[in-house]
């Protein structure tokens, strides 16, 4: 299956599809292989490779492409590689899926497309890249078939995200809105897996266990008003070794698995301990082993039921690189891992919880394009601080996860940086970390000890309520990452994410007022989606510049042409919103993020800009000054632009522009706008200093050059929503009020 060359009718991008079936067409079976033997070298070659490739390059005139190829715990071994490279190796949990490309970005990805924890890639034998059913399986029935897809496109990005939607198809998932059906990744919670100060906690004064330790979190949370809204149980609190049992442990938690919290929960298991009290009641996978797998979907159920009980919202996986390669448990047959899947999957859904993955390889990745349930996994290892450029991989894994309808979580978070704990490094920079765990998308919680956590930091990731306010998609590298560093094959770490906000504009004659406009049949109105977008940049030797193609590639189909862009945060260190801070983007001017080099293996270097567009009668809405995204569709409801005719030169005779926002009862939060002649002096400023540096071969000159002037005057308004309003209710139970802020020549105001 093969669409055409050119682009579709539409405009959008085509791509190409080829399916490779293996079938096979009697029985094969082989010895047994040691029970529980992660060794087995076997597991790291296929049966039959169809399709394969050559490593080499035949000739000098052969084209040169590099690879982005996934593989580890935690996906961690994620590397990008020149194809032919001799020190690239596919096995078992390394190799797949396959991202190729040349130097314009004409982009394949090779998968598995079924069978996907017994399907790998492999280069063990000839100096081949094959593809197909590892030799651990012990038995493979005649007439089964394994298929690989190639999928080839233009565009990193787009054609990945293409392969995705195959995959979701196939497996039969829909994308969901976290703000719809899932607590925990809308909600700020507090997390104590590894890494995290109650971390296996070992009582001592003043707490006896970490029962009590967790509610003098919880007391602390609420008398500083951290709206903190659910608990992060890691697995430290039940029987995890042998024997193995889903209990708490009396005297780490004395009330036991119950609603003592009086609060949602996200609960987690590992492995699963082969002396078990559920064996008799429930099949698992025994290899006599001393770890078993449930594929019995009754197990999962009684779980989630008893967790449930307790306020569980959503359940985590963990330990699934141990369970693929460090046992045989999903290695020696077809099926294991699916009916492993499958049955967590369902009784997830029954349920009604979510599910995290945790210490996958890629195997996992692929299968939840099958498992509805799971909405969010992890991208990068335990937040433990002593894992060297630890965020790097997160951008790289991300680009994979969400194509598959995943959000990237980071892991638990730190807030200040002064807090220590003993066998656990300090965080360095708490305010980098925060805005990668958010704009990654993943479940947002801080994991500091109780009096510590750093409230103005948290409250810049979510309303007064808790409820998050975040971009619309996890943050994923630009295509143009991959095209900088093609020669070099050098990583360059440039995340994007954005929020798409609803807008409508209409035409207002300057005789008419601004009420009798608004009272004009909404027919009238242009509606279209206005694209704010994210970037982040890790540990940059160079400066990057960023164009309208950049921006627009990234948001997707852009209604807009200019932007204008604020840079937020350097090395850890956030800026006040100044028109200092601000560049113009369009098609004649870029912006460019300043070299951020590593600062320790510890510390990574980073940037934060924001690109808000600028709207089509000149006026600009900046969003929340103190919010890390700064215009989330979750606070904004709409965008309504007044465009007056009639009348000539910068801002058409100023227009209107109001903004409606939704907010908690209570709540107070500060919008920016930048008036018609902000964009149209960031212009001028931007080609005079361009001039005075000689055009653009001074880019540092440039910029010192521009930060001169403050002249500029933005536009600060502070919005209450009041204690008692007609508030309308989420599916969380959220209420909802609204507040709008107009702006006109005159001034800008919340109206009454």
């Amino acid at each position: 299956d093969d669409d055409d060359d050119d682009d579709d009718d539409d405009g959008s991008p085509a791509f190409g599809r080829i399916l490779f079936r293996q079938t096979f067409l009697r029985n094969i079976t082989r010895g047994n292989t040691k029970a529980g033997d992660a060794n087995d070298a076997n597991a790291n070659l296929v049966y039959a490779g169809f399709p394969a490739f050559r490593l080499d390059r035949s000739s000098e005139e052969e084209e040169v492409l590099n690879a982005l190829t996934y593989g580890g715990i935690h996906m961690q071994n994620t590397a990008l590689i020149r194809w032919g490279d001799p020190k690239f190796s596919a096995r078992a949990d390394t190799g797949y899926p396959l991202v190729l490309f040349n130097r314009n970005l004409t982009t394949a990805v090779l998968s598995p497309f079924s069978s996907f924890f017994v399907g790998i890639h492999s280069t063990g034998a000839n100096n081949q890249f094959e593809c197909g059913i590892k030799q651990s399986v012990q038995h493979i029935p005649g007439k089964f078939t394994y298929d690989t897809v190639l999928v080839s496109g233009q565009g990193i990005n787009s054609t990945v995200n293409f392969y995705g939607e195959m995959m979701m198809q196939k497996g039969g998932k829909t994308r969901v809105s976290p703000y719809v059906s899932d607590f925990v990744l809308s909600h700020l919670g507090y997390w104590t897996d590894n890494g995290a100060y109650y971390y296996h906690y070992l009582p001592r004064p003043p707490f006896n266990n970490s029962e009590e330790a967790l509610k003098a979190v919880q007391a602390d949370a609420i008398a500083r008003d951290i709206p903190v809204r659910y608990f992060q149980w890691d697995d430290w609190w039940f029987y995890n070794g042998s024997p193995w049992q889903y209990e708490a442990v009396p005297s780490i938690f004395p009330d036991g698995l119950s609603d003592w919290m009086h609060s949602p929960l996200s609960l987690y298991t590992g492995e699963y301990g082969a002396n078990n009290p559920y064996r008799s009641r429930f099949e698992f996978v025994d290899h006599q082993a001393t770890t078993v797998l449930p594929v019995d979907v009754g197990f999962y159920r009684e779980l989630f039921r008893n967790g449930t009980k307790a306020g569980m919202k959503m359940f985590e996986q963990d330990y699934l690189s141990s369970i693929n390669g460090g046992t045989n448990l999903t290695s020696l047959d077809l099926d294991s891992g699916d009916r492993f899947f499958g049955a967590m999957n369902e009784a997830a859904l029954e349920a009604n919880i979510t599910l995290q993955l945790c210490m996958m390889h890629p195997c996992h990745a692929l299968a939840t394009s099958a498992m509805q349930a799971v909405t969010n996994a992890r991208a990068s290892p335990d937040h433990v601080r002593v894992y060297e450029h630890r965020e790097e991989m997160i951008g790289w894994n991300s680009l994979l996860l969400a194509s598959l309808g995943v959000w990237s979580s980071r892991d638990n978070v730190w807030t200040n940086s002064s807090e220590t704990r003993s066998n656990v490094n300090n965080e360095t920079d708490v305010i980098t970390n925060t805005i990668l765990a958010l704009l990654a998308g993943g479940p947002y919680g801080p994991g500091d000890g109780a009096g510590s956590m750093n409230r103005s930091l948290i409250m810049r990731t979510c309303r007064d309520d808790g409820l998050m306010l975040r971009a619309d998609f996890p943050s994923v590298p630009l295509d143009k990452t991959f095209a900088v560093g093609f020669d070099a094959v050098k990583p360059v770490h440039v995340w994007a994410t954005s929020s798409w906000l609803p807008s409508s504009s209409e035409s207002q004659s300057q005789s008419e007022s601004e009420s009798e406009s608004q009272s004009r049949s909404e027919s009238e109105s242009q509606s279209q989606s206005l694209p704010y977008t994210y970037v982040v940049a890790l540990n940059l030797d160079d400066p990057f510049e960023i164009s309208l193609g950049d921006l627009q590639s990234s948001a997707g189909s852009s209604p807009t042409g200019r932007f204008i862009a604020r840079e937020v945060m350097a090395n850890g260190t956030l800026f006040p919103l100044t028109s200092e801070r601000l560049r113009p983007v369009d098609e004649g001017h870029s912006a460019q993020l300043p070299a951020c080099p590593v600062i320790d293996p510890l510390t990574a270097g980073s940037v934060f800009w924001t690109f808000a567009p600028v709207l089509a009668n000149d006026w600009a809405y900046l969003g929340e000054v103190d919010k890390i995204v700064s215009a989330s569709s979750r606070r904004v409801r709409m965008v309504h632009t007044l465009n007056a005719t009639g009348a000539t030169g910068v801002g058409a005779a100023a227009g209107v522009v109001q903004v409606t926002l939704v907010g908690s009862p209570g709540e107070a939060t500060t919008v920016a706008f930048a008036p018609p002649p902000v964009f149209a002096e960031l212009l001028a400023e931007a080609d005079a200093a361009a001039a005075t540096v000689g055009g653009e071969g001074n880019k540092k000159e440039l910029a010192e050059v521009a930060e001169g002037d403050s002249s500029m005057s933005l536009v600060r308004v502070d919005v209450s929503f009041p204690e008692s309003c007609a508030y309308t209710e989420d599916n969380f139970g959220n209420k909802d009020c609204t507040a709008v802020v107009s702006c006109n020549a005159a001034a800008c105001a919340q109206l009454a």
